[in-house]
């Protein structure tokens, strides 16, 4: 095995080798440096009305401040570069989340629940980045958008749930939520000296209502007789309704990354050191990119995945394993323009640095409990 005397000298291999590089500016907007810190702190409370009813009231308050250092880049109309200057941003903002959880006992095995609760979801960190970047060969303009807002939703939940004994459980409830400065990329055209350039950046909007079905069913059928007794189920769906409202479009539309249908369907086996699982997940079209009116808008296809895994132990510390992805996208006729990624929750997708410190949660006060 070969040793090393010094790292600094393992460091500097790649300057042993003359290459040449040439700086691509074209991707200096990607390139941004931030630091978010948050701190919170929270009160709760634990009610326990008679052997059945359990209440658990609380508040959480959460403050954020970020910094950003973004990058304007431009181009002249022929394409050649011309600048990359530094843009920086500091934003801060404290929420106040409260929330309120009953559980009412209706057998030993099955539960009704009612949520009422205060959200928040900030800005993907890419969106906050302040970062500008016009080509005039093609007339388009990219920015983030310092001055977004973290989305607030006013939530009500009612679920009811049933444990079996093998293991398993079935639920299905109702939900509610109305949103506050919801968050949707945005694409419309802008004059500069005379020129319109196609810009693209996210935007919060004022109110939006997302009202829905659930339901879900795990269980393991261990009361078949061997070796079917190994088979084992899992199944849900989501069906939400949602409306927004965005500039220059005639009547309220979906909600950005809203699809109605969603679901995931599985089936499993596992016996004496054999396992293995067929599953399915799908979610239905959503809009993806809102444009300057109705025809617009950019939408996702609907998708549907196949997902084929077995597996074998051959010992106590070796498993053979295989497995098969099978995606498949098909795209409703409405669609106006199809995209080809997919959906992320704080997607990071601009190359950078980020630091991120969140302060230990401290509770303002302890807990307590009242017997009844």
């Amino acid at each position: 095995m070969p040793t090393f005397l010094s790292q600094d000298l393992v460091a500097d291999i790649p300057n042993l080798v003359p290459v040449t590089i040439t700086r691509n500016h074209a991707r200096d907007a990607e390139e941004f440096d931030g630091v978010e810190r948050t701190a919170a702190g929270y009160v709760v409370m634990e009610i326990f009305a008679g052997s059945k009813l359990f209440v658990l009231p609380g508040l959480r308050y959460e403050y954020t401040t970020s910094d950003y250092t973004g990058y304007q880049v431009l181009f002249s109309q022929t394409g050649a570069y011309v600048s990359t200057l530094p843009i920086t941003s500091k934003t801060n903002y404290g929420v106040p989340l409260p929330a309120l959880h009953v559980r009412y006992t209706l057998t030993p095995q099955s539960n009704l629940r009612l949520a009422l609760t205060r959200s928040l979801a900030r800005p993907n960190y890419d969106d906050l980045v302040p970062y500008y970047a016009q080509n005039d060969s093609d007339n388009t303009i990219a920015m983030g958008n310092e001055n977004l807002n973290p989305t607030k939703s006013w939530n009500v939940d009612l679920m009811a749930e049933h444990y079996f004994t093998s293991v398993g459980v079935v639920s299905a409830g109702f939900f509610y939520k109305q949103m506050q400065d919801y968050i949707y990329r945005y694409t419309f055209d802008q004059t500069i000296n005379g020129v319109i350039y196609k810009t693209t950046q996210p935007l919060n909007g004022e109110s939006a209502t997302v009202l829905g079905f659930e339901a879900a069913v795990q269980n393991q059928l261990t009361f078949l007789p061997s070796p079917l007794d190994g088979i084992g189920i899992y199944a849900n769906y989501t069906f939400s309704d949602s409306a927004a409202s965005f500039p220059n479009h005639t009547s309220t539309r979906p909600l950005p990354g809203q699809s109605r249908h969603v679901g995931n369907l599985a089936v499993s086996f596992e016996k004496r050191g054999f396992s293995s699982r067929v599953a399915m997940n799908f979610h239905g079209s959503y809009v993806d990119l809102v444009g300057a009116s109705d025809l617009l808008d950019r939408y996702f296809d609907t998708h549907k995945q196949f997902d084929i895994s077995v597996n074998q132990r051959l010992t106590k510390k070796i498993w053979a394993v295989s497995g098969h992805e099978q995606p498949e996208r098909r795209a409703p006729p409405l669609l106006r323009e199809r995209a080809g990624q997919a959906a992320a929750g704080r997607a990071l997708s601009l190359v950078g640095k980020l630091r991120r410190q969140d302060q230990l949660l401290m509770p303002l006060t302890q807990a307590a409990s009242v017997g009844g």
